[in-house]
């Protein structure tokens, strides 16, 4: 049974939070103060989009590509990760949240997916990828912060930053013994 709090925002009539930046900040808590399976769906998606994203970018980046060349991988990565967690989430439970759980983690993972890529389509080279990496990493911070609750701040930092230290570590790896890697 959907509680008042777990009810999603209606926007209604005209002039209303759905039309503009209240509306999107009215969602984003209702998000992450909602209930523990859309925070955990949100959590997981976020991460998943983020270290997937930062994978392909880097690995664009050191085959030197142009950001142009980014536009394919990128949406292709988008829609395969929201489906994927999505679909994924949704198969994986019979209870009658699923689907709102499976649609915050497709929209979370789109959302890790774009916001680490984003920085590839507006600058250049190394700051690009630094800018991209910063947003990994704060999005990791804010995974860990939210998940110190239930593992504790020193086990929440390590497992998340650990997941993203070998996310990138093998993305690196396998990006500069690539063919081509070089030229």
């Amino acid at each position: 049974m959907t509680t008042r709090a777990d009810a999603a925002p209606r926007a209604v009539g005209r002039g209303s939070p759905g039309r503009g930046a209240a509306h999107w900040v009215h969602r984003l808590w209702w998000l992450l103060h909602g209930s523990e399976d859309r925070v955990r769906a949100a959590v997981f998606g976020t991460f998943d989009g983020a270290t997937s994203s930062f994978g392909v970018t880097f690995a664009m980046f050191v085959q030197h590509r142009q950001p142009v060349a980014f536009i394919a991988p990128i949406l292709g990565l988008a829609i395969a990760s929201a489906a994927g967690m999505g679909g994924g989430e949704a198969a994986s439970s019979d209870r009658s949240s699923m689907l709102m759980r499976a649609v915050v983690m497709a929209g979370c993972s789109l959302f890790g997916v774009v916001v680490v890529a984003l920085p590839f389509f507006f600058l250049e080279g190394v700051t690009a990828f630094v800018t991209s990496l910063a947003l990994a990493l704060g999005l990791g911070l804010a995974i860990a912060e939210r998940r110190r609750r239930d593992l504790g701040r020193a086990r929440a930092y390590a497992l998340t930053f650990g997941v993203l230290a070998v996310a990138i570590g093998v993305t690196s790896a396998v990006a500069v013994l690539l063919p081509g890697a070089g030229s």
